[in-house]
């Protein structure tokens, strides 16, 4: 498995179709003052219905990261439905999950969208993308990435 990890800076990561881009884009757009939405923020169901499929909404909690949502397509992809679970703890994904958790542990700590590229073994040549973005916490809420 090897991964790419690239941060997303302005304008330049979100023109496209992709949609990893029009993520980035919808998130972009729901910034205040600067800042990353919260999860109050957002209505992706509504907004953005044709991405949730492929979305998930992880929890940063004292305990470690915690599956929130997890979209009908990404239980499709994983042949598992993760919400509710603790992040790593996956055996079908051993090999990433080192990587996984460190990708969420920069997103969380550094509140900047990470954009990773992984190809999961050597016969592998599809390459899957994953864009990791913040959501900015509230008073008494639990930190998230989307």
């Amino acid at each position: 498995m090897t991964a790419v990890n690239r941060t997303l800076h302005g304008r330049s990561a979100a023109q496209g179709n992709e949609p990893w881009r029009l993520l980035h884009r919808y998130w972009l757009s729901k910034h205040v003052a600067g800042l990353p939405p919260t999860r109050d923020d957002i209505d992706p169901i509504t907004e953005v219905p044709r991405l949730v499929a492929n979305m998930m909404i992880i929890d940063a909690r004292e305990d470690g990261f915690v599956y929130r949502f997890v979209g009908t397509e990404v239980v499709a992809h994983t042949g598992q439905d993760m919400t509710g679970q603790h992040v790593g703890l996956s055996r079908k994904y051993a090999g990433i999950q080192a990587q996984w958790v460190q990708a969420l542990n920069s997103v969380w700590r550094t509140q900047q969208p990470r954009l990773l590229m992984y190809h999961f073994d050597m016969a592998d040549k599809a390459k899957h993308l994953v864009l990791l973005l913040p959501l900015r916490a509230v008073p008494d809420a639990v930190d998230k990435i989307l």
